[in-house]
């Protein structure tokens, strides 16, 4: 049986031309003493001095959507080089304002965190598996599976027990944000009765309600509930209203016959991260050129920030997004994708930042 670990990394460049983008190339004020968009300071030995309207350098402009994630982004532009910053969404599910995410000080995000991992030989029951292939988003991997990006997952399990039994079970999964509707199906057997008791353990929000469904079919609204012996492995889906208006969906194997034959919550398997490391409300900073591409590197020594000093509206777009003009300074290391060297970077921009709040 084929087993490997598959590792899933965002570069953080944030170089995408797949969106629809808003450009400022020569804005009205570019001429004047007070440019109204530029980059200028040092990334390591490079120095960076690009003011949108000079020299055919521009800016623009789009939010993106990365793993169920938006990021507001903006890109200065001049020939092969380009600057970007995007600073991503918070508190998933509750629609922000552009002041929240957009605080006096924006730290930088953690580019390489395990966020999940899950082993064949580590399956509590992994002597009743046969052999277990994970998915994830659509894509095959194997028995093994680390996950480095953040954002939503779909992650699903083809699992063969060893009497030849064989189901597929998959959910969504959150990682690397602070979970505002994290919560997990357990189950044990009752004792003396032989049926499975169900209930939904949450460490953040309360739950409101939910819907319990027992191999497609709906079968309680109860906060718990029990199924009875004897019918061999159940698919059990719990979808989820949280009191923040959150909906979830989670779904697990319960083997009613108590041999073993059962897959537990897919959010069991999230590695444990200090909420330091989440990346609710942070920036995402990258510079390439013809020589190398860098891109913001966090870590506890160095966390490395965004300073804003100010924000103001530029313009209203037909869409109903808003353009913000954002001054502010970087300080912080930046690696190379190349080499993998960290080198520190310090620079001063007024940038245009695209938001849909």
């Amino acid at each position: 049986m084929k087993k490997n670990i598959f590792f899933i990394l965002i570069s953080g460049t944030f170089l995408f031309s797949a969106c629809k983008k808003e450009e400022f190339q020569k804005p009205e004020e570019a001429a004047s003493e007070t440019p109204v968009f530029r980059v200028k300071g040092t990334i390591g030995e490079h120095a960076i001095d690009m003011t949108a309207g000079v020299d055919g350098a521009y800016q623009e402009t789009t939010v993106i959507t990365i793993n169920g994630i938006e990021f507001l982004s903006g890109k200065m532009i001049k020939g092969s080089s380009v600057f970007s910053l995007a600073v991503s969404s918070g508190e998933i599910g509750i629609p922000p304002t552009f002041s929240e995410i957009m605080t006096p000080n924006l730290s930088f995000a953690y580019d390489e965190q395990n966020w999940y991992t899950v082993n064949h030989q580590n399956l509590p029951n992994s002597q009743q598996i046969e052999s277990i292939v994970y998915s994830l988003d659509g894509m095959e991997i194997g028995s093994n599976l680390s996950i480095l990006s953040s954002g939503f997952h779909t992650i699903c399990a083809d699992v063969e027990f060893n009497d030849g039994t064989t189901r597929t079970v998959c959910n969504k999964v959150l990682l690397g944000y602070k979970d505002l509707a994290g919560y997990k199906i357990k189950f044990n057997p009752q004792q003396g009765t032989g049926a499975t008791n169900l209930w939904l353990e949450s460490s953040s929000t309360p739950i409101a309600g939910v819907k319990w469904y027992v191999n497609g079919e709906l079968a309680s609204e109860e906060q718990q509930m029990s199924l009875s012996p004897g019918a061999g492995v159940i698919a059990v889906k719990a979808v989820t209203t949280f009191t923040n208006g959150i909906v979830r969906t989670h779904e697990v194997l319960v083997d009613t016959d108590g041999q073993g034959r059962y897959m537990l919550d897919m959010e069991t398997y999230k590695t444990a991260v200090e909420q330091v490391y989440f990346n609710d409300f942070r920036v995402q900073m990258s510079f390439q050129n013809d020589a190398d591409v860098y891109a913001s590197h966090a870590s506890t020594d160095i966390p490395g920030s965004l300073s804003v000093n100010s924000i103001s509206l530029f313009k209203e777009l037909p869409n109903g997004n808003k353009i913000y003009k954002v001054t502010g300074a970087i300080k912080g290391n930046a690696k190379s994708l190349l080499s993998g060297n960290l080198v520190h970077s310090q620079l001063e921009v007024i940038f245009a930042i695209e938001s849909p709040y």
